[in-house]
């Protein structure tokens, strides 16, 4: 019995049917975070408080508004101190009856019901959402309206008001929702309109989120927009609005679309009375009998008619479902492929194997309209025009239009059709017989006139599909298959296009960050350098400011400093008479200033200058420094050269000395050159002999690659052991086969790799095989072994293998095992076998086939007649089922004009059947879409094909309704067009759908985007895909500097990379809590601690495509914790 079913009193549904049997469960000492985390993921309005299977009390969303309204600080809170531990319960041998149920939930004013066993586990749960979806009489629910039992008494707030406002005025007025309204004054009395709302389960999910409840308004985050419902309108439209949006509650509006009322799940449940359910369903369930049996006849009937149109239909749905799987194909081999080469390539050898036709080509337009053939797939290699530059000789720039429409153009026989001799001459060069031509257009963004952008479509190719040996007609679905993947092969030249744009940009982004990183780094260091220099020079340096006939000291270096006797310190901003100067020094040193400043270049002086310790010769130069400001400031190097004048000194002495040495070396020196020419004569002879040792070394290294790559990169696998089977080396073919890393192999046994059953047989052939090598010393009759593999963590093999001896100096050292996998071998044996079993099966049975069809045949002659008058009375039922059906039906002649439509058709369209046949359908059609659907349908109409589009009706009374149409051509017995039959789908209620998703994403990128969390979302392989606001803040990187990037090896201390990948894997897995803390690192090297909460994604098919994680930063929080402690 489903729940539309009928029921009497004694089929109401159980106990069992209503219940929730997994209800969402935790301990008492879970953490009151941790439950709303859990609240928020599993979409549940309570959760059971559970010690030892046992119930000990429930937390529900409305206890949990109560909490954050009183701004409780809930960290470190357990659910237990806050949960309500008196729980009214049902036990599985109470009553079963739903309605004695739905009345205890009534009399205790509850919504949640659990339901124990004798000693108190926990078995299930009922709430007013599982009753409803049981509870569902639809006639009795028709006759009630809205108006009779919605609650007028609505708590309202405007979209200015802040989230703890609405949930203190929940708290207070224990309401489970808000209705957002915005006012104005009517006819001098105050109108609301609503506009949004805000309910329990949000507050849940905003206070998991970290929302903040005093800055966030309510028209941020509210639902948006409402699905309201009409005071007239019945309890049946409200249960199925609620249970297709699957939403808990509806407001309800007047006429001018104001607040009167709110309608709940409760509120439908209140209006079921069990006594008044039992009459009616009584009288429904004698007129179902009746229904029952007139349906049954009509459907006998009917199966019949319906099993040849199956049989003709089901052709057709097949080769548009190849079609179809052929274009996703494409399509995701685009989302997950970047070689744009590779998908061309394999997308015209799948389009030529399911077109059947000879040959399949891209061709690339030039700016001059000729072009390249840059992809193909041929079944001939006769045909093969790929590289091949095509300039049509005949080409005209008229012809190019259809194709900026991205109109196909199909040619059946270039000998029967209308062409100039030169182009047919043109395709016959090419071997062209029949070709089908489908335009590649690229959407270009253009600027427009008013600054907008505008879309331009970019004629970049084409399509074309040869029929090379003979003509061919081509299908209106071959047609429609290859503009559609024209349209996908568009896409994937934009990607690749793209892609390569931004990686050419990328890579000048990181040249030039590169450029700057290193600009940067080679400043600091020179700085450093700088520094360095100056503070620890041995020469004195600095420098100095002309005040009127002083010098004052700016900057000193400590040499400088320790020569006056002071420290640096002292002698900033001192004037040098001050320090002791003499006179004669100091004009000396201005007048020098004086020189520099005048020819901009330094200026180079010595002076003897009188100390303590003796006089010292100084050697000076000044440098002038341009400023701004009117100071003239220079930089002065000072050195000690005292002791270079005394070494002048010693110089000349020496260099007296010398000139008389160079006399006796120039004797000296020709018995030297005697010497060196006999080394040179033995040296020539050395290199010589170098030379050719080089080259017989790089001989040898050049034999030894050759057989070591022939080794390597051999097909079939080569082991080398040792006398007992150890592995010495394989090659990558052996380790392919055996399942294991080419290193790993090396020290392991050859037995390893056996089947386990086979290891007797393999180690009496090693014992034969070394008895055999030591008593002949070769393998000159090699035996070929069929063995079993069995390789690491995969099925094993059947493999051939043949050996041979490995001698150094005469000694057997090992074994060179060549391993060939023959499984291929072994599956067509058992193949051809099983293949001449089913072959003789199969003539037998044609033989009997042929007798039996021979019987059918004479059958079927005297059927004829009887199926005549079957088909007239079958035209009869198709005009009944016309009428009853639910969408809309139409028939029209072959110019397109309407003929006829049924009760449904003038139903959504608004007009009567006189005013809607031959053309006058148009006035329905909305004025903004009227164009584009009388255009699309002539297109149809003119060229035969298949209709489909999505458009609106407007009907007399103003009233939109959006439908999905579609029509297919009739055909007569010669295949003439004898018209056109079409249906219409009210799509309205799915526009709807999709507008409230958008919004829904809106409202939830609008909270990630100013929630004070971190959020983060990662792919299967840990590359960000996604980083917030608050996450670039705290880190300080940008988002181009995040996204892409490797979140361990980016964002995580080395010290917990491994840990944190484990939890990771563990995650996508779900073989882990999604709870867990690690440290992650800013921009400038800080580590933040940070707290996790993660929820794994996946596809519609459950398959994990990556995590999102929503984490706090509790650095601080975590510093002060360790501090109490």
């Amino acid at each position: 019995m489903t729940s539309q079913d009928p029921w009497t009193p004694a089929s109401v549904p159980t106990l069992r049917v209503a219940m929730i049997s997994h209800p969402l469960t935790v301990s008492p000492d879970t953490t009151l975070p941790s439950a709303i985390a859990q609240l928020s993921q599993a979409q549940t309005s309570c959760v059971l408080v559970v010690e030892e299977q046992r119930l000990i009390g429930i937390l529900t969303e409305r206890d949990l508004v109560r909490l954050i309204a009183s701004e409780a600080v809930m960290e470190g809170i357990t659910i237990n101190a806050v949960m309500t531990r008196q729980v009214t319960t049902l036990t599985d041998s109470d009553s079963q009856d739903l309605f004695r149920i739905l009345n205890l939930m009534r009399q205790h004013s509850i919504r949640y019901l659990p339901v124990v066993d004798a000693t108190g586990n926990i078995l299930g749960l009922i709430t007013p959402e599982s009753l409803r979806e049981v509870l569902n009489p639809s006639d009795l629910l028709k006759f009630r309206r809205v108006e009779e039992v919605m609650t007028e008494q609505v708590i309202h707030a405007s979209g200015e008001a802040s989230l703890l406002q609405l949930v203190q005025l929940m708290a207070q007025e224990a309401v489970s929702c808000v209705v957002i309204c915005q006012s104005s004054v009517v006819n001098s009395q105050l109108q609301l309109k609503p506009v949004g709302m805000i309910t329990e389960q949000d507050i849940v999910q905003f206070q998991h989120l970290g929302v903040d409840f005093y800055q966030t308004q309510a028209q941020m985050v509210m639902k948006t927009p409402l699905l309201p419902i009409k005071l007239r309108d019945s309890l049946w439209v409200a249960h199925e609005q609620m249970k297709r949006h699957d939403l808990r509650r509806l407001v309800v509006c007047g006429e001018l679309g104001e607040l009167v009322g709110l309608i709940t799940q409760t509120t439908i449940l209140q209006a079921l009375e069990p006594a008044e359910i039992y009459s009616v369903t009584q009288l429904l369930q004698q007129e179902v009998q009746k229904l029952k049996s007139e349906n049954q006849a009509l459907l006998q009937e009917r199966n019949l008619e319906l099993e040849k149109q199956v049989e003709y239909k089901t052709t057709q749905v097949q080769q548009i479902s190849e079609h179809e799987r052929l274009l996703n194909s494409i399509a995701l081999r685009i989302r997950q492929s970047l070689d744009l080469e590779e998908i061309l390539n394999t997308t015209v050898a799948e389009v030529r194997q399911l077109i059947n036709s000879e040959r399949v080509i891209i061709y690339r337009f030039d700016l001059d309209w000729s072009g390249i053939v840059s992809v193909e797939s041929v079944s001939n290699d006769q045909w093969s025009l790929l590289g091949r530059v095509i300039k049509d000789a005949c080409f005209e720039q008229e012809w190019l239009n259809p194709y900026y429409q991205g109109r196909a153009k199909g040619i059946e026989d270039i000998y029967t059709s209308e062409m100039s001799p030169c182009h047919l001459e043109f395709l016959a060069q090419y071997q062209v017989r029949a070709n089908l031509v489908v335009p590649i257009l690229l959407a270009t963004p253009e600027a427009g006139k008013a600054g907008e952008v505008e879309v331009e479509n970019r004629l970049w190719g084409l399509l074309i599909a040869h029929q090379c040996s003979n003509s061919r007609q081509w299908k209106a679905s071959e047609i429609d298959f290859l503009e559609k993947l024209a349209t996908q092969v568009a896409i994937a030249i934009q990607q690749a296009t793209l892609v390569e744009q931004l990686r050419r940009q990328l890579a000048i982004s990181e040249a030039a960050q590169r450029e700057l990183q290193q600009s940067q780094k080679a400043l600091q260091e020179s700085e450093s350098t700088l520094r360095s220099f100056f503070d620890s020079s041995p020469i004195m340096l600095g420098i100095i400011e002309l005040v009127d006939d002083n010098i004052l000291h700016i900057s000193d270096s400590a040499t400088t400093a320790q020569f006056f006797g002071l420290t640096p310190e002292a002698m900033r901003n001192q004037l040098a008479s001050e320090m002791g100067l003499p006179q004669q020094h100091l004009r000396l040193w201005i007048e020098r200033c004086c020189e520099a400043e005048s020819t901009q270049s330094p200026v180079n002086f010595e002076y003897l200058y009188h100390t303590i310790e003796g006089q010292k010769w100084l050697s000076a130069v000044v440098s002038s420094i341009p400023l701004s400001s009117e100071s003239k400031r220079f930089a002065y190097v000072v050195e000690d050269i005292t002791e270079r004048k005394q070494a002048q000194e010693n110089l000349h002495q020496a260099y007296r000395e010398l000139e008389q040495g160079n006399i006796d070396l120039t004797e000296a020196n020709e018995e030297l050159e005697v010497a060196l020419e006999e080394i040179r004569v033995s040296e020539e002879e050395l290199r010589r002999q170098n030379e050719e040792l080089a080259r017989i070394q790089q001989s040898l290294a050049t034999q030894r690659q050759k057989y070591q790559d022939l080794f390597n990169f051999a097909p079939d696998g080569y082991l080398i052991t040792d006398t007992q089977g150890i592995i010495q080396e394989a090659n990558s073919a052996a380790a392919y086969q055996l399942n294991v890393e080419q290193q790993l192999l090396v020290g392991k046994p050859l037995i390893s790799y056996i089947f386990w059953q086979e290891h007797p047989t393999f180690l009496n052939k090693l014992n034969q095989l070394n008895v055999e090598a030591l008593q002949t010393s070769s393998l000159e009759q090699v035996q070929t072994w069929q063995i079993n593999l069995q390789p690491r963590d995969s099925k094993r093999f059947p493999a051939a293998i043949r050996v041979s001896v490995v001698q150094e100096y005469e000694q057997l050292v090992g074994f060179r095992w060549l391993i060939r996998d023959i499984t291929e071998r072994k599956q067509a044996e058992t193949a051809l076998r099983r293949a001449k079993s089913e072959l003789e099966i199969r003539v037998a049975q044609r033989t009997a086939q042929l007798s039996r069809a021979n019987e059918r045949l004479q059958y079927q002659l005297f059927k004829q007649e009887q199926i005549q008058t079957a088909l007239r009375e079958s035209q009869k039922r198709y005009v009944t089922l016309a009428e009853v059906s639910p969408v809309g039906i139409f028939r029209t002649d072959p110019q397109g004009n309407c003929s006829y439509v049924n009760e449904r058709w003038c139903e959504i369209a608004g007009l009567t059947l006189e005013e809607s046949l031959t053309t006058g359908w148009i006035s329905a059609i909305h004025p903004d879409d009227r164009e584009r659907v009388f255009n699309q349908w002539n297109l149809a109409v003119q060229n035969s094909l298949p209709f489909r589009l999505e458009y609106r009706f407007q009907r007399p009374d103003h009233r939109v309704t959006w439908v999905f149409g579609q029509a297919v051509a009739q055909r007569d017995s010669q295949g003439e067009v004898t018209g056109f039959v079409g249906t219409i789908t009210d799509i309205t209620q799915l526009k709807r759908t999709e507008a409230n998703l958008l919004e829904s994403e809106r409202r939830w990128r609008t909270l990630l985007e100013q929630v004070r969390l971190l959020v983060i979302g990662l792919d299967n392989n840990g590359k960000v895909e996604y980083a917030n606001p608050f996450f670039l803040e705290l880190t300080g990187y940008t988002q181009a500097e995040v996204l892409g990037k490797d979140w361990l090896e980016t964002f995580v201390p080395p010290s917990e990379q491994q840990q944190v990948q484990t939890l990771l894997r563990e995650i996508v897995q779900q073989d882990f809590p999604p709870y867990y803390q690690n440290s992650i690192l800013t921009k400038y090297g800080e580590e933040r601690i940070i707290a996790w909460n993660n929820t794994l994604l996946q596809n519609p098919s459950g398959e994990a495509i990556g995590i999102m994680s929503i984490g706090e930063d509790i650095t601080e929080r975590y510093a002060i914790a360790r501090m109490k402690r």
